[in-house]
């Protein structure tokens, strides 16, 4: 994690309300990230439209954290938003079947589908309860060719559970297991660090460390909406979690002293 991800990380947390951007409590962070010499990468953040401004007074500048860049810190997708959303009951389904010599689509559409978090139903049959993006639309280029590759949108029409859709399609036994991995990551949080007593590179190190935890089930995890979520479902418990101690800690690292912050500073 390089100190411009590590900046827009802890940008994100010292949000409040953070469904949706806000200008709240920018300002405050602008003055500390400036104090601290965190002037370039603010500007990089910027450049990259990561951070808009908006000037309500030729005096005062005030800063705000983008879509793009919020949902880029939270690591490519809004988990609450993904539980909230209401689903319409219609399977978005890939099915295909690429032929040998076409090794490298075949690669590029599992990737891409797992990016999107499809979960696989049978040999080369994804499904996904989440309207399907347009890249993977474009992925197929296949035109009338639906021999290779078809997507669908339906219902099952014989009984079939949208319960045993799921258990088929992930595996919650290792997204819960990785949830709790990252749970007693947070769980064994150094003292020196929750005390705020770390040494230079302390915080540095445990935020790349709890970066990688996060992603190992996060990545792993399809977010279905909350009418799908299977029983034990550790996901939810996890972000609550998560939300609670980088809340705690990241502001904790803007309201201390300036030496702090030479922690990430690198």
């Amino acid at each position: 994690m390089s100190g411009v991800e590590q900046l827009l990380c802890m940008l994100l947390w010292t949000l409040e309300g953070m469904s949706r951007p806000t200008y709240r409590g920018m300002q405050s962070f602008e003055s500390w990230a400036h104090r601290n010499g965190f002037g370039p990468q603010l500007r990089e953040l910027e450049q990259r439209t990561f951070i808009e401004s908006r000037r309500p007074d030729a005096a005062k500048r005030i800063l705000r954290l983008s879509e793009e860049a919020r949902l880029h810190a939270l690591g490519g997708a809004d988990p609450e938003a993904r539980w909230g959303s209401r689903w319409d009951g219609q399977w978005r389904v890939v099915l295909f079947d690429l032929p040998r010599h076409e090794g490298t689509a075949r690669r590029q559409l599992h990737r891409r589908l797992r990016a999107e978090r499809f979960g696989l139903l049978q040999n080369s049959v994804w499904v996904s309860p989440h309207p399907v993006d347009r890249e993977v639309l474009r992925l197929s280029n296949r035109g009338e060719d639906v021999g290779t590759l078809l997507m669908l949108e339906g219902r099952q029409m014989a009984g079939e559970s949208n319960g045993n859709i799921v258990s088929r399609a992930w595996d919650f036994e290792e997204v819960n297991h990785a949830y709790a991995i990252y749970l007693n990551f947070l769980a064994g949080l150094p003292a020196d660090v929750r005390s705020g007593t770390w040494g230079q590179d302390g915080f540095s190190r445990w935020l790349r460390r709890e970066r990688h935890a996060w992603e190992e089930a996060f990545f792993k995890d399809p977010l279905l909406p909350e009418r799908l979520l299977p029983r034990g479902y550790r996901g939810k418990k996890a972000w609550k979690k998560r939300k609670q101690v980088m809340t705690s800690l990241v502001r904790e690292i803007v309201n201390a002293s300036p030496r702090m912050a030479t922690a990430i500073n690198k």
